[in-house]
């Protein structure tokens, strides 16, 4: 499971923030469920201090739930710390384009490195071994990451930094084609059924 920071800034040329960078930050909550066991166990500094001064000493409530607390980070200058997959998914529902282009992400805390727990000298160690490389091998990780994780939202962003504008100027030969094939359509149709009239009345000649 990881976790972020998702903060919204107004312009898109700001460099990336850090954690440390929230610090100056009035507007800060977090998600009700995640920080707290997280809090007891990271040693990092900055996520430390964070805490104290943001959360434990700010004399209000800043656990919101994710519904929320995304909301006011799509407002705009609000970070938010929260599960990555939910705000994923929050993102891709509630997020326009320009929005999600906005949105940037602080890694507060490392990503968690899970294993299998057997008991010491167990004979199912090797068997236990073999049946998660196997998963691994055929695939199975990956569609279980694919169906419980949400893909990070894309962001239609140009080059140079700027949002894509698309004009009729940059999809004009689409249109062309579909015109054209329309077009071609129609004739095709008109020829088949002036073939089925002619055959039609070659049949009545004859009788």
């Amino acid at each position: 499971m990881r976790d972020l920071v998702a903060h919204s800034s107004s312009s898109p040329h700001n460099r990336p923030p850090s954690a440390s960078s929230l610090f100056t930050s009035p507007l800060l909550s977090v998600s009700d469920i995640l920080f707290l066991p997280k809090r007891s166990r990271t040693t990092d500094p900055d996520a430390v201090e964070l805490y104290n001064q943001k959360i434990e000493k700010s004399g209000q409530s800043n656990f919101l739930a994710p519904d929320v607390g995304m909301a006011l980070v799509k407002s705009g200058g609000y970070a938010f710390h929260i599960d990555i997959t939910k705000a994923y998914r929050i993102v891709k529902k509630t997020f326009a384009s320009r929005e999600i282009c906005e949105l940037q992400e602080i890694q507060l805390y490392p990503a968690q490195h899970m294993a299998a727990v057997v008991a010491k000298n167990s004979p199912y160690r090797e068997l236990v071994t073999y049946g998660l490389r196997r998963m691994q091998e055929v695939g199975i990780y990956d569609r279980q990451k694919k169906v419980w994780d949400e893909p990070q939202p894309a962001c239609a962003r140009a080059p140079d930094g700027l949002l894509a504008a698309v004009t009729v100027r940059e999809f004009s030969m689409a249109l062309c084609i579909l015109v054209f094939g329309i077009v071609l359509a129609f004739l095709i149709l008109v020829m088949e059924i002036t073939v089925f009239k002619l055959d039609r009345s070659k049949v009545a000649f004859i009788h």
